[in-house]
Protein backbone atom coordinates (compact mmCIF):
# COMPACT_ATOMS: atom_id res chain seq x y z
CA UNK A 1 0.00 0.00 0.00
CA UNK A 2 2.97 2.42 -0.01
CA UNK A 3 2.57 3.28 -3.33
CA UNK A 4 -0.49 5.84 -1.96
CA UNK A 5 1.44 7.77 0.17
CA UNK A 6 4.48 10.10 -1.00
CA UNK A 7 7.42 11.07 0.89
CA UNK A 8 4.99 13.65 3.12
CA UNK A 9 2.71 10.98 4.48
CA UNK A 10 -0.15 12.65 2.42
CA UNK A 11 -1.77 10.12 0.26
CA UNK A 12 0.07 10.01 -3.28
CA UNK A 13 -3.39 10.47 -5.03
CA UNK A 14 -4.27 13.44 -2.75
CA UNK A 15 -1.25 15.15 -3.98
CA UNK A 16 -2.13 14.53 -7.50
CA UNK A 17 -5.44 16.10 -6.94
CA UNK A 18 -3.95 19.22 -5.51
CA UNK A 19 -1.90 19.83 -7.97
CA UNK A 20 -5.06 18.85 -10.31
CA UNK A 21 -6.74 22.13 -8.35
CA UNK A 22 -3.63 24.34 -8.72
CA UNK A 23 -3.85 23.32 -13.08
CA UNK A 24 -7.76 24.11 -13.11
CA UNK A 25 -7.30 27.01 -11.52
CA UNK A 26 -4.46 28.10 -14.29
CA UNK A 27 -6.52 26.57 -16.89
CA UNK A 28 -9.16 29.52 -15.89
CA UNK A 29 -7.27 32.02 -15.75
CA UNK A 30 -5.87 31.20 -19.30
CA UNK A 31 -9.95 31.13 -20.09
CA UNK A 32 -9.46 34.64 -18.82
CA UNK A 33 -6.70 36.15 -21.19
CA UNK A 34 -8.58 33.70 -24.05
CA UNK A 35 -11.95 36.10 -23.68
CA UNK A 36 -10.01 39.10 -23.65
CA UNK A 37 -8.48 37.52 -26.92
CA UNK A 38 -11.36 36.83 -28.71
CA UNK A 39 -12.91 40.20 -27.78
CA UNK A 40 -9.95 41.39 -29.49
CA UNK A 41 -10.17 40.03 -32.17
CA UNK A 42 -14.23 40.03 -32.31
CA UNK A 43 -13.26 44.01 -32.87
CA UNK A 44 -10.69 43.64 -35.50
CA UNK A 45 -13.04 41.31 -37.33
CA UNK A 46 -15.70 43.91 -36.89
CA UNK A 47 -13.48 46.46 -38.40
CA UNK A 48 -11.75 44.34 -41.40
CA UNK A 49 -8.25 45.04 -39.86
CA UNK A 50 -6.53 42.34 -41.90
CA UNK A 51 -2.87 43.11 -40.77
CA UNK A 52 -3.81 43.24 -36.70
CA UNK A 53 -5.54 39.80 -37.93
CA UNK A 54 -3.08 37.65 -38.65
CA UNK A 55 -1.03 38.49 -35.26
CA UNK A 56 -4.15 38.16 -32.84
CA UNK A 57 -4.73 34.92 -34.80
CA UNK A 58 -1.36 33.65 -33.94
CA UNK A 59 -1.68 34.96 -30.59
CA UNK A 60 -5.08 33.01 -30.06
CA UNK A 61 -3.66 29.92 -31.57
CA UNK A 62 -0.49 29.86 -29.03
CA UNK A 63 -2.97 30.55 -26.14
CA UNK A 64 -5.28 27.61 -27.35
CA UNK A 65 -2.16 25.34 -27.79
CA UNK A 66 -1.34 26.38 -24.08
CA UNK A 67 -4.41 25.74 -22.91
CA UNK A 68 -4.63 21.74 -24.58
CA UNK A 69 -0.79 21.16 -23.27
CA UNK A 70 -2.32 22.48 -19.88
CA UNK A 71 -5.54 20.29 -20.28
CA UNK A 72 -3.18 17.23 -21.37
CA UNK A 73 -1.46 17.37 -17.84
CA UNK A 74 -4.97 16.69 -16.12
CA UNK A 75 -5.66 14.05 -18.27
CA UNK A 76 -1.88 12.26 -17.57
CA UNK A 77 -3.05 12.98 -13.59
CA UNK A 78 -6.25 11.26 -14.05
CA UNK A 79 -4.69 8.04 -15.15
CA UNK A 80 -1.84 8.23 -12.63
CA UNK A 81 -4.54 8.54 -9.79
CA UNK A 82 -6.40 5.38 -11.78
CA UNK A 83 -3.48 3.28 -11.74
CA UNK A 84 -2.44 3.54 -8.35
CA UNK A 85 -5.92 2.30 -7.03
CA UNK A 86 -5.80 -0.40 -9.76
CA UNK A 87 -2.50 -1.26 -8.57
CA UNK A 88 -3.82 -0.65 -4.86
CA UNK A 89 -7.28 -2.44 -5.10
CA UNK A 90 -6.94 -5.12 -2.96
CA UNK A 91 -6.26 -2.41 -0.15
CA UNK A 92 -8.02 0.51 -1.30
CA UNK A 93 -11.59 1.12 -2.19
CA UNK A 94 -12.45 4.43 -2.69
CA UNK A 95 -15.56 5.62 -3.51
CA UNK A 96 -14.48 7.72 -6.40
CA UNK A 97 -14.99 6.66 -10.02
CA UNK A 98 -17.95 8.53 -10.22
CA UNK A 99 -16.40 11.59 -10.01
CA UNK A 100 -12.73 10.92 -11.80
CA UNK A 101 -15.18 9.01 -14.87
CA UNK A 102 -16.94 12.76 -15.58
CA UNK A 103 -13.50 14.32 -14.89
CA UNK A 104 -12.35 12.51 -17.98
CA UNK A 105 -15.57 12.99 -19.93
CA UNK A 106 -15.34 17.03 -18.61
CA UNK A 107 -11.63 16.96 -19.93
CA UNK A 108 -12.16 15.22 -23.33
CA UNK A 109 -14.65 17.72 -23.88
CA UNK A 110 -12.40 20.75 -22.92
CA UNK A 111 -9.88 18.93 -25.49
CA UNK A 112 -12.62 18.50 -28.35
CA UNK A 113 -13.54 22.17 -27.91
CA UNK A 114 -9.72 23.53 -27.70
CA UNK A 115 -9.06 21.35 -30.92
CA UNK A 116 -12.03 22.57 -32.59
CA UNK A 117 -11.12 26.35 -32.01
CA UNK A 118 -7.31 25.63 -33.45
CA UNK A 119 -8.49 23.94 -36.17
CA UNK A 120 -10.13 26.66 -37.49
CA UNK A 121 -7.45 29.45 -36.21
CA UNK A 122 -4.89 27.00 -38.76
CA UNK A 123 -7.06 27.05 -41.28
CA UNK A 124 -6.08 30.97 -41.25
CA UNK A 125 -9.80 32.28 -42.57
CA UNK A 126 -10.34 34.95 -44.54
CA UNK A 127 -12.58 38.20 -42.67
CA UNK A 128 -15.37 37.37 -43.86
CA UNK A 129 -15.25 33.44 -43.26
CA UNK A 130 -15.10 35.01 -39.58
CA UNK A 131 -17.97 36.91 -39.82
CA UNK A 132 -20.15 35.01 -41.27
CA UNK A 133 -19.99 32.04 -38.58
CA UNK A 134 -16.68 31.14 -37.28
CA UNK A 135 -15.99 33.69 -34.86
CA UNK A 136 -19.31 32.59 -33.58
CA UNK A 137 -18.66 29.04 -33.26
CA UNK A 138 -15.30 29.86 -31.68
CA UNK A 139 -17.19 32.10 -29.06
CA UNK A 140 -19.38 28.82 -28.37
CA UNK A 141 -16.19 26.52 -28.38
CA UNK A 142 -15.10 29.31 -25.04
CA UNK A 143 -18.41 29.19 -22.84
CA UNK A 144 -18.24 25.21 -23.91
CA UNK A 145 -15.24 25.16 -22.26
CA UNK A 146 -15.69 27.17 -19.65
CA UNK A 147 -19.19 25.55 -18.49
CA UNK A 148 -16.77 21.81 -18.46
CA UNK A 149 -14.05 23.55 -16.39
CA UNK A 150 -16.88 24.12 -13.90
CA UNK A 151 -18.39 20.74 -13.75
CA UNK A 152 -14.41 19.46 -13.38
CA UNK A 153 -13.95 21.80 -10.58
CA UNK A 154 -16.98 20.38 -8.93
CA UNK A 155 -15.60 16.96 -9.54
CA UNK A 156 -12.25 18.08 -8.05
CA UNK A 157 -14.16 19.69 -5.03
CA UNK A 158 -15.05 15.80 -4.39
CA UNK A 159 -12.18 14.18 -4.99
CA UNK A 160 -10.49 16.29 -2.85
CA UNK A 161 -12.62 15.42 0.25
CA UNK A 162 -12.05 11.60 -0.23
CA UNK A 163 -8.52 11.60 -1.20
CA UNK A 164 -8.17 13.90 2.17
CA UNK A 165 -10.18 11.35 4.32
CA UNK A 166 -7.44 8.33 3.31
CA UNK A 167 -4.63 11.00 5.36
CA UNK A 168 -7.22 10.21 8.53
CA UNK A 169 -6.12 6.32 8.05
Amino acid sequence: MKNIFSKSKKPHIYSIEINDTMINEQIGRLLIQLEKHLSDFRRIIEKDQLLEKEDEADDLLKSFLLLRETTSALMIDVEKIQNIELQEKKYLLLNDELFLEDKKKQLETIRANIDAVIAILKGRPSVKEYKQELLEIMLKKVSEIKAALQRLRDDDEKLNYIYASLSNL
